[in-house]
């Protein structure tokens, strides 16, 4: 049998409801306070934890809009520049038809000048011809 002097000693007590406490009871309070405190950080640090991941993947989702937005804009860039090489050898294509036609127009203007003196030539010819 265990004797009052060391059953102090040994720290076991009984509680309001008759449990056997190895703790004293007001150590024992605190134990079970700090053991709900426990809980309840546990369950904020896993709260916050939910609330990171959800963060972490709003910006996972964001980086990929981000990404794709750029992809886009990388790709009309391109496009735009692809158009101002097109539009610049189109107009030097159309400046060298108009060249082309200019010198046309001038080698016509020509011969047609040509004809009209040949014309002329002959409707004297015939004029000499038929006055005599």
């Amino acid at each position: 049998m265990i004797r009052n002097s060391e059953k102090d000693s040994l720290g076991v007590t009984f509680d309001e409801f008759s449990k056997i406490r190895i703790l004293p009871s007001d150590q024992f309070e605190a134990s079970d306070s700090m053991k709900d405190q426990c809980k309840e950080f546990t369950q904020q640090i896993e709260d916050f934890n939910a609330i990171v991941q959800i963060f972490l993947e709003m910006l996972q989702a964001k980086a990929e809009q981000i990404e794709a937005e750029k992809l886009k804009a990388i790709g009309l860039r391109n496009r735009v520049e692809t158009e101002l090489e097109t539009r610049k050898a189109k107009r030097q294509q159309l400046q060298l038809l108009i060249k082309e036609r200019h010198a046309e127009l001038h080698r016509l203007k020509i011969q047609s000048d040509s004809l009209e003196n040949v014309s002329l030539e002959q409707l004297r010819l015939i004029e000499q011809l038929s006055s005599k």
